[in-house]
């Protein structure tokens, strides 16, 4: 079962600096939901669930 990481109290340093401002990774966040809500959606024909139960029975996880 998983556990509560022990982590230090500070904040998590970003260590990649793109050069964008917080305005402008909120615009492209916004453009790339409006672009994912705009396009169709592709039905699977197995769930998650199922691979997921075949790749252990098959030995593979």
């Amino acid at each position: 079962m998983a556990r509560p990481a022990k982590l230090p109290a500070s904040h998590p340093i970003d260590i990649v600096d793109d050069g964008l401002t917080d305005a402008e990774i909120a615009d492209r966040v916004a453009t790339w939901l409006s672009d994912l809500r705009s396009s169709q959606a592709i039905e699977l024909p197995v769930s998650a669930a199922e691979e997921l139960a075949a790749a252990r029975r098959d030995g593979d996880l």
